[in-house]
């Protein structure tokens, strides 16, 4: 079989406007032979693009960037279990989950250089990881899932600094079934749960704790649910559209619903 046949996975497609021609070149093999390095989660920021690719055939991700050639494709992150997960841009940098035998799975940075890859925090000390996930930029911030010491999923924001960076509310679970938080007029919507009384149902958060609570509870009044599918809230024409159950008689059933953002406590089943 032709190699460069099996090897085609990581290729930049160059547009020739002359002869009206394309031609796809690949950048570099980084599993040299017939093995794969399956890049993902292929990120821009600060002009770089970020990846991760296992390079040894054992399902470890680590951490590459490149400029578009095969002499500035390098790995910035050599971390043994690193499973890097979940990249995001934020502020020129990186954002992203990391494992290392340390700290666990914790949030991790990088600027695009290896001094600059690193922890950034360790939100559960020692080797029990919080599993960072969700990453979703919103308001100047970074919105993010992770598992607080108690085991609970909350919402934690950070600005770029250790300082800004924590928990809005603790014992408010943001429920798994979610790929991403909906953003609408610089808020995230997110599914949730509080174990202090407030209970299921469509949550609201600016990035500050204050700003951050129930915004329509699942109840007799406003009997709408969201299904726990990784299908995410999409913003379209001023509103946020997911997939959501009212338990009336004629709306019964998990249906295409919206949030009308004109009226903050109106949904719509269509």
């Amino acid at each position: 079989m032709n190699k460069c046949f099996v090897l085609l996975f990581f290729f930049t497609l160059q547009i020739f406007t002359s002869a009206n021609a394309q031609q796809m070149q690949m950048v570099k093999d980084l599993n040299p032979g017939f093995a794969s390095s399956y890049p993902r989660g292929l990120t821009v920021a600060n002009g770089k693009l970020f990846f991760a690719a296992d390079i040894n055939n054992t399902g470890q991700f680590k951490l590459y960037l490149t400029e578009g050639t095969s002499a500035t494709t390098q790995q910035l992150l050599a971390v043994d279990g690193s499973n890097i997960q979940n990249l995001i841009a934020y502020k020129n940098k990186i954002y992203f989950s990391c494992h290392d035998a340390t700290n666990g799975q914790e949030l991790w940075v990088s600027d695009g250089t290896v001094a600059g890859t690193k922890l950034f925090m360790d939100i559960i000390p020692g080797s029990d990881g919080s599993y960072p996930e969700y990453f979703t930029v919103c308001n100047n911030k970074l919105f993010f899932r992770a598992v607080d010491q108690l085991g609970g999923y909350d919402m934690y924001i950070t600005d770029g600094t250790a300082a800004g960076t924590i928990m809005l509310q603790q014992y408010v679970d943001v429920l798994y079934g979610l790929s991403d938080f909906g953003i609408l007029n610089n808020s995230i919507y997110f599914r949730g749960v509080s174990g202090t009384g407030q209970g299921y149902g469509l949550w609201k958060s600016d990035g500050t704790a204050a700003g951050t609570s129930l915004f329509t509870a699942s109840n007799s009044i406003n009997p709408v649910t969201i299904y726990a599918t990784d299908i995410g809230f999409t913003e379209y024409n001023s509103s946020i559209y997911f997939s959501g159950s009212c338990s009336d008689i004629t709306n019964g059933g998990y249906e295409l619903t919206k949030l009308v953002a004109t009226i903050p406590t109106s949904f719509s089943f269509t």
